[in-house]
């Protein structure tokens, strides 16, 4: 079984696939594999990112040390790339076995992200001046407050 998710810095969680990103970001993508054999297994991941000229942005291997135990997973992620061109990025993810002579035992082709060039909203700043003792402070996450205009 293989589970595929995109992480761009613009937001602070995983997107789904086919999302919609602004132009300028850069994405990680996120691949989960599960053995479902009664065996461990050697797992490999595979993935092939184009953009949306057709071009590989991102084309890499990598296998497991290590047997994976029965009903375990193993996880890979792709080294950051840029998202420098609208349109839709494609992406080829494929999970495989038996590093001497693999086999596709679970694969994606499809859809990454369509990258936009979409701005985001403009917003009005509620509170103009900060005074130290306005300002929250919750452990490592700050808060302000902001409108959006619709």
């Amino acid at each position: 079984m293989i589970t595929l998710e995109v992480q761009s810095p613009s937001t602070s969680n995983l997107l789904t696939l086919a999302s919609s990103v602004p132009i300028g970001q850069s994405a990680i993508v996120h691949t989960e594999g599960r053995n479902d054999m009664a065996t461990s297994q050697i797992l490999g991941f595979h993935w092939v990112v184009k953009d949306p000229d057709g071009l590989v942005v991102e084309d890499y291997e990598d296998w497991t040390l290590f047997g994976v135990a029965p009903r375990d997973t193993e996880e890979r992620r792709t080294p950051r790339f840029d998202l420098d061109k609208t349109g839709t990025y494609t992406l080829k993810a494929d999970l495989l076995m038996n590093p001497d002579n693999p086999v596709v035992v679970d694969s994606y082709e499809g859809d990454l992200c369509t990258v936009t060039t979409e701005l985001p909203p403009e917003y009005e700043l509620i509170q103009h001046t900060i005074y130290h003792f306005a300002y929250l402070y919750d452990g490592d996450v700050e808060v302000s407050t902001a409108t959006f205009k619709t």
